[in-house]
């Protein structure tokens, strides 16, 4: 308790309270009481909300009253009550490329949740084998998608190159009908 803030207690005049209120968010904050006419700095939030970040006190719960920063000084003229004001933290997915016994490696790609982008052109290589598409399962039994494919991740995914064996030539026949050589 400041100095102004004990010698207002101890007078006569009117002492404001300053209360917190978490609004949506979860944890306590102790009010602070001043003396009229003494300012006061607001403490630090302790509010926690899973998946938002805090930014900044208001006088009113939607955000249209007045607003505070944490630290800053104040000098009330009444009780208030200072609402947290939250927002939605950003979430990011991460794309990983997995060559799946293939050669070289693809970067993985970090993508904002809800975003859309193209799958990148595989550059990954199979020594008997030709690229197909990727697979959310190394084993081809998940998500497929192809080369170049405009996707918006459900989360993060780790995406398998798909592999199909290139067949050998067949042998070749040769034949003649009706003066033309067929191979």
């Amino acid at each position: 308790v400041a100095y102004g803030e004990v010698k207002e207690i101890l007078t006569t005049e009117p002492i404001y309270t300053i209360k917190f209120d978490g609004n949506g968010g979860v944890g306590s904050m102790s009010p602070k009481i001043v003396g009229a006419g003494y300012s006061v700095s607001l403490p630090a939030n302790t509010f926690t909300r899973s998946g938002y970040e805090f930014v900044g006190w208001n006088t009113n719960a939607d955000g249209s009253g007045v607003p505070y920063t944490n630290g800053q000084r104040i000098t009330p003229s009444r009780n208030i009550t200072l609402y947290a004001q939250w927002k939605k933290k950003d979430v990011y997915y991460t794309i990983t490329f997995n060559s799946n016994g293939g050669s070289g490696s693809m970067s993985s790609k970090t993508v904002r949740a809800g975003s859309s982008f193209y799958l990148p052109i595989n550059t990954l290589t199979r020594s008997g084998y030709e690229f197909v598409g990727w697979n959310t399962n190394s084993y081809g039994t998940g998500t497929s998608y192809t080369d170049g494919q405009f996707i918006t991740p459900p989360g993060n995914i780790s995406l398998y190159a798909q592999w199909k064996k290139i067949e050998e030539d067949q042998e070749q026949v040769s034949d003649s009908h009706m003066g033309h050589n067929y191979v």
